[in-house]
């Protein structure tokens, strides 16, 4: 998989937000690039423009590299080599993975 990785820096901005405003929510959902429910209340991985129009707490703006790989649910090591390199070079990491039938 490692090997086989064609990442790609894609276009734009993204900030983190958790919310738990039913309307908030509501008028984000659309936008959102993913989403992950928390006790705390739902959080959002939304362009950081969406972020700024819904006056939204922000943190640091974010990037996204998608890896463009063929990878499995159960592959072992691919969050760990990924997170490893960009550690090495000063960067944050938080990865999401999602499943292409």
């Amino acid at each position: 998989m490692i090997a086989g990785m064609n990442p790609a820096l894609m276009p734009g901005l993204y900030q983190f937000c958790t919310l738990s405003d039913p309307a908030l929510i509501a008028a984000a959902l659309r936008a959102a690039l993913g989403t992950f429910h928390e006790a705390e209340g739902l959080s959002l991985i939304l362009p950081d423009d969406t972020a700024c129009a819904l006056d939204l707490p922000l943190a640091a703006p974010l990037r996204q590299i998608t890896l463009r790989v063929r990878s499995s649910l159960e592959g072992v090591g691919l969050t760990a080599a990924v997170a490893s390199a960009l550690a090495g070079q000063g960067i944050a990491c938080n990865m999401v993975a999602g499943l292409s039938p």
